[in-house]
């Protein structure tokens, strides 16, 4: 939210970025509640403590996800790549997928800050649909170019 306010202040047309920052309140406020229901009944499973989960598309979710996070890859010099050809939807609270997508981003953006200016500088979310034992499932992939996570912290 604050890269898309300071993008109003330094003159930006403010409709595109108050639409941005309305969202990302929205989100924040269906996870601050989903949350506080599961901390109040810690032991019990998210669907018995009310989270609510619906038919969510992913495309959408990832799409929406990406245009949030645009003005922050762009002020990290990354380029944010986004291909989406899951066209399905899965059981899940939107909030919380949301969240996940955008925390993997952002790792992924802060990753290629820490790496040297020479390498590639690019985060890719890809979407896909796949069949295995004839059961349909999505895959949701987030990859950077960052430097990656050193060999001696790999098995932690």
């Amino acid at each position: 939210m604050l890269v898309e306010a300071e993008a109003i202040l330094d003159g930006e047309p403010p409709e595109e970025h108050a639409t941005i920052i309305v969202d990302q309140v929205e989100r924040l406020r269906a996870l601050t509640k989903s949350m506080l229901q599961l901390s109040a009944s810690r032991p019990k499973k998210a669907a018995r403590v009310g989270v609510d989960t619906t038919a969510t598309e992913v495309d959408v979710i990832v799409g929406e996800s990406a245009r949030m996070l645009a003005g922050l890859a762009r002020k990290s010099h990354v380029e944010l790549r986004v291909s989406t050809e899951a066209r399905g939807c899965v059981a899940v609270a939107p909030a919380e997928l949301t969240q996940l997508v955008v925390n993997l981003v952002v790792n992924g953006i802060q990753a290629i800050e820490s790496s040297p200016a020479a390498n590639a500088r690019v985060v890719s979310i890809t979407t896909e649909a796949f069949q295995d034992n004839g059961a349909r499932h999505i895959r949701i992939e987030v990859r950077d170019t960052g430097p990656g996570i050193p060999n001696d912290d790999r098995e932690q």
